[in-house]
């Protein structure tokens, strides 16, 4: 039997009422991945350098993974078992429902080991795709004590699940996370007057095919930074039909993000730099697709 990374659980309490269940389904570690852990953490001891940066496309924008080599993991059989794993998130069916996560951090597993065991599982997961760009554990950007929101967006890498999981997380409820459907913003664009063509045929191609390059500035300008009369419009409309949760520490939650834009509310309190970790990878059914774009694309 194949190994799985995640299984399913119940809705936790303090989230059963919210809608966005309804376009969700709850998971967690599995057991057997689970069962990894002790030894992953005495392996991390052992480790005589810590996940460093390094760059997938020669220093493009956003092309910045961590990175550890295989190589320094001496458990082999341990390592051999990660393998399985990585395996099991390269298989994953990404649909259309968002997945949310609980109990993913915990006395064997805390945010130090996370931060290895993810620099770990990009290695294998960029040696299942067979492209370094299309396997990214990547860091987040400065923000210090500044607190803002963040608005619906997609973060659009080259690769296109984005699996969040969240570690140093204020407890009280502010700073939740957003979610709108692509498919959404399209109706909502449909209802607003003199949104210029250009702006939806950009909807259109973040969300069909494939690309060479990132497109987060390209879209975030076009709904959020661009002034124009129908935008304040756009964005009160997609205020109002967003999803949202308060994910706390040890949670998270993994999308396609051709399928469904993401974002922050403001928090009350300062955002801390290690609020997050940040996986984005293909799974086999989207890197075969983007390997037949791209023999399309040199014909």
């Amino acid at each position: 039997m194949a190994a799985e990374v995640f299984k399913t659980i119940g809705i936790p309490r303090e989230h059963a009422s919210l809608p966005v269940n309804r376009q969700a389904e709850w998971y967690t570690w599995s057991d057997e991945f689970r069962s990894l852990f002790k030894s992953w953490r005495s392996e991390v001891e052992k480790l005589p350098i810590k996940p460093e940066l390094r760059h997938t496309l020669g220093g493009q924008r956003y092309d910045r993974t961590f990175s550890l080599p295989l190589s320094l993991v001496g458990n082999r059989a341990l390592l051999g078992e990660l393998k399985k794993f990585a395996q099991s998130l390269y298989n994953l069916e990404v649909a259309g429902k968002i997945l949310l996560f609980s109990d993913l951090l915990d006395e064997d597993l805390d945010g130090k080991g996370l931060h290895f065991l993810l620099a770990v599982l990009r290695e294998l997961l960029a040696q299942l795709c067979g492209d370094e760009a299309c396997a990214l554990y990547a860091p987040l950007g400065s923000v210090g004590k500044r607190r803002r929101e963040f608005p619906l967006h997609a973060d659009l890498y080259i690769p296109e699940v984005l699996f969040n999981i969240f570690d140093e997380i204020s407890r009280d409820e502010s700073g939740k996370s957003i979610f709108l459907r692509f498919a959404d913003l399209q109706s909502l664009m449909a209802l607003v007057p003199d949104v210029p063509d250009k702006v939806s045929a950009l909807i259109r191609e973040c969300t069909e095919g494939s690309s060479r390059e990132d497109r987060f500035e390209r879209l975030f300008t076009a709904l959020h930074r661009e002034p124009a009369d129908w935008r304040k419009e756009l964005e009160d409309a997609m205020y109002n039909r967003r999803l949202r949760i308060k994910m706390y520490s040890g949670q998270g939650y993994l999308i396609n993000d051709r399928v469904w834009l993401h974002g922050r509310e403001a928090p009350r309190r300062g955002i801390s730099c290690r609020r997050l970790h940040r996986l984005i990878y293909n799974t086999r059914n989207l890197q075969e697709r983007r390997r037949q774009w791209l023999g399309e694309g040199e014909h």
